[in-house]
């Protein structure tokens, strides 16, 4: 079962609808897990459990206001190292949209499931983009698995 971690703004009114409809897409992929996390306008304050459990998860979505994740990007980094998070899925949504996002993800080592440019409307693209994230996570926990599976094989 895939668990995907969803943490937005909690200032943004139509940032916090965005993320409800990305949690509702990604509930939708089947045998999924989603918790979402509302953080203060002005970021997280000091080492908050969702930032200590983000290795417990297979995805993870950062929902930002104005497109700006760098508040959301130094918390995590404080506690993880650069590349600590490969092979953790990301993605990020925004009220705006913007790539910078998506590239202080990039720097932590996450493999980044862009927003789609699929539907006209934002309720439609959340959804979608939630879906598309956690089907991904999904793939990557089970390739991840075999992996794993493989060099057990061969330590015997």
């Amino acid at each position: 079962m895939a668990k995907v971690l969803v943490v937005f703004y909690a200032g943004d009114p139509s940032l916090a609808t965005f993320a409800g409809e990305f949690v509702e897409g990604a509930k939708s992929v089947r045998f999924t897990e989603v918790r979402s996390v509302a953080v203060p306008a002005d970021g997280p304050r000091g080492r908050e459990s969702w930032i200590e459990e983000l290795r417990d998860y297979d995805g993870v979505a950062f929902g930002v206001a104005g497109g700006d994740a760098a508040g959301l990007t130094r918390a995590v980094e404080a506690v993880y190292p650069r590349r600590a998070l490969e092979n953790l899925v990301g993605a990020v949504f925004s009220s705006n949209g913007g790539a910078e996002p998506m590239l202080q993800l990039a720097r932590l080592g996450m493999l980044l499931v862009p927003e789609p440019s699929g539907p006209e409307g934002a309720s439609e693209r959340a959804q979608l983009h939630g879906r598309r994230t956690a089907q991904v996570a999904g793939w990557v926990r089970h390739a991840l698995s075999h992996e794993h599976a493989q060099h057990h094989e061969h330590d015997h």
